[in-house]
């Protein structure tokens, strides 16, 4: 073998050496790059009443907020975030529900947390701003729960507006003189108010104003008292077991349901079952939704496939609020302050239609007015 040739297989042997290498090099540039970015985690944090009196609110939240999240999570997943959520039953007890909270905190790095029920949610106000920790209080009615807050919001109709909402529907109903009966707390106190002040305002005339203990079994001297007045309407405002004594006893003295009004406390079926037939023509505000739209029949049809029942409003709320958090989380980053930046500006797409957080950190809602018939709600019209 010459020389020439020699050299020739040489330069040969080395160019095929240089191209080998620059095709490894490309090869590790492409796996580098195919490699998914790490996923962030982001803590969604739940304290409710799972068991105990309160335990219907907090299992619609729970039950709602889970399928919420299940229903976005390719939106979740496409953009790298994973959502790890906890619930802790606070057994209605305020106290628990502090101490859930002080928990939540201690693990660090939790940037939303939810609770439900006024009582249980108003403790944990001062502890969300102390930690600027973003808080969603769900099945919260009391006036101006989240006002001058930066971190607390609350997404509930709020009993206050319901009777401001039922005024107007009593005045168009040519209904003018009403009493009210409401049970002694904030929740009931406020739609109490409500009423009154809209009511009067319109030219209305509240006769008599009576209110009863949480604990209260028997209505009758407050009913009798009402009675002596002949109202035209009846405006009660209660918790789930005294409603149905209520609402009996009224009964039994004579007041027939057609001429009660109440809010969106009814729509617990503790109520609507423990009445029966007496809860026929009992007209209540609640939240409005549209069956016609897909994305809530969607909802619908998977909670019954799920747990043998149509959602509650407090399911809607619950699940409308999975959506915007996710929407927030997507949108505007993991962090507490980006979540709430993204709460407090935006207007989000849910099942509750557009909606966004005024300036009190009250979610805008749509209310409907509704007879309940046959232990069913009957839409009326939408109110706002």
């Amino acid at each position: 073998m010459n020389n020439k040739i020699v050299l020739t297989i040489f330069i040969l042997l080395i160019a095929a050496a240089f191209l080998t290498g620059c095709m490894k090099i490309q090869n590790t540039t492409n796996i580098s790059n195919t490699q998914p970015v790490q996923e962030k985690i982001v803590k969604i944090r739940v304290t409710a009443p799972l068991t105990g009196s309160y335990a219907y609110y907090g299992t619609q939240v729970q039950r709602a907020l889970s399928l919420s999240l299940e229903d976005n999570a390719d939106k979740l997943k496409s953009a790298g975030i994973h959502i790890d959520i906890k619930y802790e039953d606070n057994t209605g007890d305020k106290t628990v529900a502090v101490s859930n909270f002080n928990e939540f905190v201690s693990e660090g790095n939790v940037p939303i947390i939810i609770s439900t029920n006024t009582p249980l949610s108003q403790p944990l106000i001062r502890l969300a701003e102390q930690n600027k920790i973003n808080f969603i209080a769900l099945v919260t009615g009391a006036k101006d729960f989240a006002k001058n807050t930066t971190y607390v919001f609350r997404d509930a109709i709020m009993s206050y507006d319901e009777g401001v909402l039922m005024a107007r529907y009593l005045v168009k109903m040519n209904i003018t003189r009403i009493s009210t009966i409401v049970v002694n707390d904030d929740y009931g106190l406020s739609g109490a108010t409500g009423i009154k002040d809209e009511f009067t305002k319109l030219g209305g005339t509240v006769l008599s104003q009576e209110v009863f203990e949480n604990s209260a079994s028997d209505m009758r001297s407050q009913i009798t008292k009402i009675e002596d007045k002949n109202p035209q309407a009846i405006f009660l405002a209660g918790r789930e077991a005294n409603l149905i004594a209520s609402v009996k006893q009224m009964n039994e003295l004579g007041i027939n349901s057609n001429k009660i009004y109440s809010i969106d406390s009814f729509e617990s079926p503790t109520v609507i079952n423990g009445l029966g037939n007496a809860s026929n023509n009992i007209v209540i505000t609640s939240d409005y939704f549209d069956l016609n739209d897909s994305g809530t029949k969607q909802f619908f049809d998977e909670f019954h496939q799920n747990y043998g029942a149509e959602p509650g409003i407090y399911a809607i709320d619950a699940y409308s609020a999975g959506q915007y958090l996710v929407q927030s989380i997507i949108d505007c980053g993991v962090q507490a302050d980006q979540i709430n930046s993204c709460l407090s500006t935006r207007t989000f797409s849910t099942i509750k239609g557009e909606l966004n957080y005024n300036q009190l950190h009250d979610a805008k809602i749509t209310v409907g007015i509704f007879s309940i018939y046959d232990s069913k709600k009957i839409l009326i019209e939408k109110l706002n």
